[in-house]
Parts: structure tokens; C-alpha cells; sequence
């Protein structure tokens, strides 16, 4: 008399966590973390593509243990809309697979330093103005006066002038806007 086991699995794994979040914007150093688990499997295989207008522009192939965070840094050469693939199969082939969309901004915002122009003379109440534009949103920007951080990560409206009073030493000045 012999006895034999089997183990039926008919459930997909499930990806626990995947970064970057779907419709994001980023930029082109994209740090891929995931997670998958399975109810029977040790470990799961799994591939990653990234694509922009149907073209491939990475994938790799890698298995991963269940219930692990693991991540993967992919550098872009391209810009603007593209989609990412996540999907995953167990040892008896069940696949899930999950599209995820995001932006690539790879290009700096725009800065013009309206006020005060290059080597003017000036009285210590000259506000430096300057406007910032992107595409994409501007995070925050510092202002520099004489290589000292004057202001730092104010909030920025996209293409709109922006004015402040510095403290301005007496002799040459210089200041510098970083977004």
C-alpha cells in the first residue's frame, strides 16, 4: 500500500508592494522595490519592462524569494510618458502581471534671474526677483547671497515671478537660484 500527495495550487502569486508609484512623476534614476508572495512557493520568478511608445527600453528576468522586498535601480536614457510591467509566475506557471504608468522628467526646470541685473550698483533693500518654470511641477528652490543659503525650499508657483529682500553685504555681491 502506498500513498501519494499532491498539492494543488491554482492561485496566482500576489505583488505585495511596488514603487514607483503608479502615475508619478520621477526622474530618469528609477529605483524599482517590489515584493511577491505565494501561498506554496519558496520562490517566484518574475520580469521587469519598461517601455515608451512600444518601444522596450529595459528588461531583465530574476527570481525573487516570497515575501522579500527586493529592489532594482534602473537608469533611463529618454524622457517623458512611459509604462513599466511587473509580472511574476509560481513553479506550476500560475502569472499575475501588473502595468504601471509614470513620467520621466529629465530635463531641470528653467530659471531666469530677473532682478537685480549683473553689476549694478544698488542700496542694501534690492529685492532679487527671479521666475522658475518646468513641465512638471517645481519641488522647492534656495537662494544663495554671497554662497550663504537666504532662503531655502520656499513653495514655487510654475512661471511666475517671485520676489524677496535679502541682506545684502556692503562691496560685490553675487547670488544664485538652485530648483
Amino acid at each position: 500500500n502506498k500513498s501519494l500527495s499532491v498539492i494543488v495550487d491554482t492561485f496566482p502569486p500576489v505583488i505585495n508592494s511596488l514603487l514607483p508609484v503608479n502615475g508619478s512623476v520621477s526622474n530618469n534614476k528609477l529605483n524599482f522595490v517590489f515584493s511577491v508572495s505565494d501561498n506554496h512557493a519558496s520562490s517566484v520568478d518574475c520580469s521587469l519592462s519598461v517601455n515608451k511608445d512600444s518601444f522596450n527600453l529595459f528588461a531583465k528576468d530574476f527570481s525573487l524569494n516570497n515575501n522579500v522586498q527586493d529592489s532594482l535601480l534602473v537608469k533611463l536614457d529618454t524622457g517623458g510618458f512611459i509604462s513599466y510591467d511587473f509580472s511574476c509566475s509560481d513553479s506550476v506557471s500560475n502569472k499575475i502581471s501588473q502595468t504601471n504608468y509614470l513620467i520621466i522628467d529629465n530635463v531641470p526646470p528653467k530659471i531666469s534671474l530677473l532682478s537685480p541685473d549683473n553689476n549694478i550698483f544698488s542700496n542694501r533693500l534690492t529685492p532679487v526677483t527671479f521666475k522658475v518654470e518646468d513641465d512638471f511641477g517645481i519641488e522647492g528652490c534656495n537662494v544663495f547671497v554671497n554662497n550663504d543659503r537666504a532662503r531655502t525650499n520656499f513653495s514655487i508657483t510654475d512661471d511666475f515671478n517671485i520676489s524677496f529682500y535679502p541682506l545684502w553685504n556692503e562691496g560685490l555681491s553675487s547670488w544664485k537660484i538652485e530648483c
